[in-house]
């Protein structure tokens, strides 16, 4: 019981460290943060996946029963169907070209429609 008050106010001290920085609670949680991120990053992708390959299934089940025109309006159809999904599942590298795609098939039925009908020089707008 002999002890100096040196030792006694170092033993206080020891006893009133200070708490570790938030930095560590705030680490943690961006790192939580980052891993759910990139979980619904990869169900949205296997989303997209698992809602294309049954889109695709549903082309050809047209395919073998309809006629040409009905073929066309399902591709084209789900064409868009795809773009609105890869939106809503926030996938800029798929419905930018699937966009161009679109814009594509649109022009080659605009022409096709209207074949024959404007005089020569004049593209429909």
């Amino acid at each position: 019981m002999s002890e100096t008050r040196q030792d006694e106010q170092a033993r206080d001290l020891d006893n009133f460290e200070p708490s570790p920085p938030a930095l560590r609670l705030d680490d943690k949680a961006a790192a939580l943060e980052g891993e759910l991120a990139g979980r619904v990053a990869q169900f949205n992708k296997e989303r997209f996946c698992y809602l294309f390959a049954i889109i695709s299934l549903l082309n050809i089940l047209v395919a073998n029963n309809m006629s040409n025109p009905a073929i066309f309006i399902s591709v084209v159809s789900s064409l868009i169907l795809v773009i609105g999904i890869g939106k809503w599942l926030d996938f800029p590298f798929i419905y930018n070209r699937l966009d161009r795609w679109e814009r594509l098939a649109f022009e080659t039925c605009k022409r096709w429609f209207y074949k024959g009908k404007l005089p020569s020089g004049n593209e429909p707008t």
